[in-house]
């Protein structure tokens, strides 16, 4: 079954707080930003077994603390709840009031975009964690005997062998902005080839995959929509999907 669970709309601001789209295929998701990429992991059936690896390819690593104005008691309010942030209407309504207005906001929700991943290692939800990261030792978040961290972009040719290597079955979590051009790496490889590389090591090790979710780190309102709406064609074409694009009809 394929279909939006959050149908396609514009929204100001959305990067921060709001769900522009959510889109599910089978065991793939696909959404403006990873705001709901931890509620989508939590849908996985044995996840709460703690036996699942994380592979979390993304410009930064979304392991951001928190710590700011109210977040450590959201924190363990999410914690103490954990388990039931599999149903959406929880997840949703875990708000933080402790935030200065913005935009007419009085809360904003408690799991952000950036600080998802921090939350999930806090819960102990995986055994271990890849993470590709160019935007240096940003994991903070993480558990320091859990994880392998991989600074350059270059490394996602060795992602067959973290998929292999994984405890248990592997979720791929991956952010399209992390095949953006940085450092001058398409001097050896192109955008489009380093991230047709790294679908094809996923298509290719489907058996151990439980889940892939795919962020496309804009929305139908941002600069970049378009170039996203390529990467993701890149993206349907090997795995097989049926991710309408582009998301909205009238995105140009």
């Amino acid at each position: 079954m394929s279909s939006f669970l959050i149908p396609p709309s514009k929204k100001e601001y959305a990067r921060v707080y709001d769900n522009t789209f959510l889109w599910k295929e089978k065991n793939i998701y696909v959404m403006s930003n990873h705001r709901l990429a931890l509620w989508c992991w939590l849908q996985c059936s044995d996840i709460f077994e703690g036996k699942h690896t994380l592979i979390h390819i993304d410009e930064h690593t979304d392991a951001r603390r928190w710590e700011g104005a109210g977040e450590p008691e959201c924190l363990e309010k999410a914690l103490s709840i954990f388990n039931n942030l599999a149903n959406f209407e929880t997840y949703e309504n875990l708000q933080c009031p402790y935030r200065d207005p913005w935009k007419g906001r009085q809360t904003r929700p408690c799991i952000t975009y950036d600080n998802f991943v921090h939350l999930a290692a806090k819960a102990n939800l995986f055994e271990h964690y890849y993470i590709y990261s160019s935007v240096g030792d940003w994991h903070t978040g993480l558990p320091e005997t859990s994880y392998d961290f991989k600074k350059s972009v270059l490394d996602v040719y060795n992602l067959a062998e973290n998929i292999k290597n994984s405890i248990g079955k592997c979720i791929i979590d991956i952010d399209l902005d992390f095949f953006d051009n940085r450092d001058g790496f398409s001097k050896k490889v192109s955008e489009d080839e380093l991230l047709t590389r790294a679908i094809q090591i996923m298509a290719d090790h489907r058996d151990l995959v439980s889940m892939i979710t795919i962020s496309l780190n804009e929305t139908p309102a941002d600069t970049l929509w378009e170039k996203r709406q390529h990467q993701l064609s890149i993206v349907k074409k090997i795995l097989g999907m049926e991710v309408p694009i582009p998301i909205m009809e009238d995105d140009n």
